[in-house]
């Protein structure tokens, strides 16, 4: 191997049978197992889309009333789970994905866990 002049040393595998960038090395993902398919009719036959959708409205609902189990249902769904912790890290970029009329509020609550606010301890 030592003599292949198509491998680098610290190169692991042939080149030429390694998968080229944007190429999936298993695209069709792992084949469901057979409980998973039978749990997956059962669910679909007790919870029919009509019925699901019916529940998604009233989760929505009851999030813009103040629901906070239903915005976590909901934000878990669109925009996925958020993470056990937060690194610590600035928390400035943030702030472009807060509405204009919700900075003050956040802004705030930077200041109270010692953030600062927009400009950070440091001052910039």
């Amino acid at each position: 191997m030592a003599g292949n002049p198509t491998w680098t040393k610290g190169q692991s595998g042939n080149p030429a049978s390694q998968w080229k960038p944007g190429q999936s090395g298993n695209p069709a993902g792992r084949a469901r197992r057979e409980v998973e398919v039978e749990y997956l009719a059962a669910i679909s036959e007790a919870c029919p889309r009509e019925k699901w959708l019916q529940i998604v409205a009233r989760a929505v609902a009851d999030a813009v009333n103040g629901d906070g189990k239903a915005r976590d249902w909901l934000a878990g769904y669109l925009v996925g789970k958020a993470p056990d912790t937060i690194p610590d890290s600035d928390p400035r970029p943030l702030l472009t994905l807060v509405a204009p009329d919700e900075s003050a509020s956040v802004e705030a609550w930077l200041k109270d866990i010692g953030k600062d606010g927009p400009t950070g301890p440091e001052g910039h």
